[in-house]
């Protein structure tokens, strides 16, 4: 509803097209599935908001990571560290399986989002830098504490 009042310009005929995947879809977004379905993704709705979906769905994940990191954190680094090994290969993996190019720019793919469907925005292939990120706060929590920065003679 609102589209038909804000798209206004030269763009009108490219961004109104999309009002009818939003009329579609729509409710992949609400579920942050939308980096799932649909699987055409010339019909996604709302193009670039497939990584609040990726975000959201690490976010639901990493109290898993994070309980075993406090728990165990050899075992739970150890998980880490594979399950971040496990993403690289799989980029590779459906890379060379699909014959994708390094880069979009000269694929031939490129055109029928074939590389943005397999690869770009799934949360399996997206997953190492938010899983270096928990392997960092841990090991900044284990290392600095609050006492290391403030002395009794500060305080008082």
């Amino acid at each position: 509803f609102l589209s038909r009042i804000f798209i206004r310009g030269p763009f009108e005929d490219l961004l109104s097209k999309g009002t009818s995947n939003c009329q579609k879809w729509w409710w992949t977004n609400i579920l942050y599935i939308n980096n799932f379905v649909p699987w055409n993704k010339i019909e996604i709705c709302v193009g670039q908001s497939w990584y609040l979906s990726n975000d959201f769905q690490f976010f639901l994940i990493a109290p898993l990571f994070i309980w075993l990191l406090y728990k165990s954190p050899k075992t739970g680094v150890a998980v880490t560290l594979v399950t971040l090994a496990c993403s690289c290969v799989a980029a590779g993996v459906i890379t060379y399986g699909y014959n994708l190019g390094p880069t979009t720019v000269f694929d031939p793919n490129a055109a029928n989002f074939t590389d943005f469907k397999l690869l770009y925005d799934k949360p399996w292939i997206r997953c190492p830098p938010y899983l270096i990120g928990l392997l960092a706060d841990t090991s900044a929590t284990r290392t600095w504490t609050v006492s290391s920065y403030i002395s009794a003679d500060s305080v008082s």
